[in-house]
């Protein structure tokens, strides 16, 4: 629709129409022709060609060479040239000789000996546990044995003729009595957990956990120790989206994969070295790194390692937990890919899912 506004009231109706007819006849003309022009298929694209000529003019034509030489060679190189293939990862330092303590016998709490960060030996008493009704049995079973000993006693001084039988009833009474006092005893002597290992505890609140009175159940774990006298490891947390490549990289290598890491209290400082050990067989769920594989890494030098902490932003000692970064070196690949792998992987996935 095209609008007019007379606005010269001296010119009358009849000399204007004419005029604003042959103004609607050429705009719609224009209008047409611009609506066809702008329909055509890839109309940017040519404008965008037909802007360029500037491009080819003889001025400009040899940095048009020159950059676009740049840009082929930069392409070709991506495909050529080969680096280091690496996939990262975020991992914990964590002593090698490490034990899970596990209640034996079900029971309450009676006693916590031990806390976050004590040093105990191998055998000593960590807590202690009571089970009343294991008690009420014993004590029966001690009253029963008394019992059958007594009447054993009697029988013996008797000049029954039936003494033989009643004693050989009496002494079967009494070996199951005996069995089941040392079975019981055992459960009685697990009630006493002691320490596996010679090491640290590493749970932390340990008492506040398990103290009160608090109910436990056989198998239950009551703690954790480490030896950090001993060698270190890593446990690096590798996304599942990632296990391809690092399963590639172990079928073409036959020696173990060479690992290096940082700490995260200083990742400024140079890479460690030490090596890959043992790869987790199915992916779990980690509340933090989600979904992934556990790597584990050993063959640390644990001076450098030291030297590393102390130069941290926040030196200390070498501590069960402390945060690193990891780098899995899996072989050598071009740099397209090592640069754009995840970004192919992606776009796979968006084509496999429409």
């Amino acid at each position: 629709a095209l609008i007019v506004e007379h606005i010269d009231s001296t010119q009358p109706q009849s000399m204007v129409a004419p005029k604003v007819e042959e103004v609607c006849e050429h705009s719609a003309r224009a209008i047409g022709n611009a609506l066809e022009h702008n329909s055509l298929f890839l109309m940017p694209v040519w404008k965008a060609i037909g802007h360029s000529r500037w491009a080819l003019t003889a001025k400009n034509l040899p940095k048009t060479m020159l950059i676009s030489g740049a840009i082929l060679a930069a392409l070709l190189a991506l495909f050529i040239l080969r680096k280091d293939f690496i996939l990262k990862a975020e991992g914990i330092l964590t002593p090698v000789e490490k034990k899970d303590v596990f209640f034996e016998q079900d029971g309450h709490v009676a006693e916590v000996l031990v806390d976050h960060g004590d040093k105990v030996e191998k055998g000593q008493i960590i807590i202690r546990l009571e089970n009343n009704d294991l008690e009420t049995q014993i004590q029966q079973l001690y009253t029963d044995l008394s019992e059958a000993q007594a009447s054993q006693r009697q029988v013996q001084l008797s000049r029954d003729p039936e003494s033989e039988s009643k004693l050989a009833e009496l002494r079967a009474r009494i070996q199951g009595y005996n069995r089941q006092l040392a079975i019981l005893e055992a459960k009685k002597d697990a009630l006493i957990v002691r320490a596996p290992m010679s090491g640290e505890i590493t749970t932390w609140n340990v008492k506040h956990l398990l103290e009160n009175k608090r109910p436990v159940m056989r198998g239950q774990k009551a703690l954790q120790l480490a030896n950090p006298e001993g060698d270190w490891e890593l446990e690096v947390f590798l996304p599942e989206k990632r296990i391809g490549h690092l399963t590639k990289a172990q079928k073409d290598s036959d020696e173990p994969l060479d690992v290096s890491y940082v700490l995260k209290s200083n990742p400024g400082s140079s890479p460690l070295d030490a090596k890959l050990s043992e790869v987790q067989r199915t992916a779990t769920f980690h509340e933090e790194h989600g979904q992934s594989f556990r790597l584990r890494v050993n063959q640390i030098d644990k001076d450098k390692l030291l030297a590393a902490l102390k130069k941290g932003d926040t030196p200390g000692e070498l501590k069960q937990g402390t945060e690193v970064l990891a780098r899995v070196h899996c072989g050598r690949a071009n740099l397209a890919f090592c640069f754009f792998h995840e970004l192919i992987e992606w776009a796979y996935l968006q084509l496999y899912s429409i």
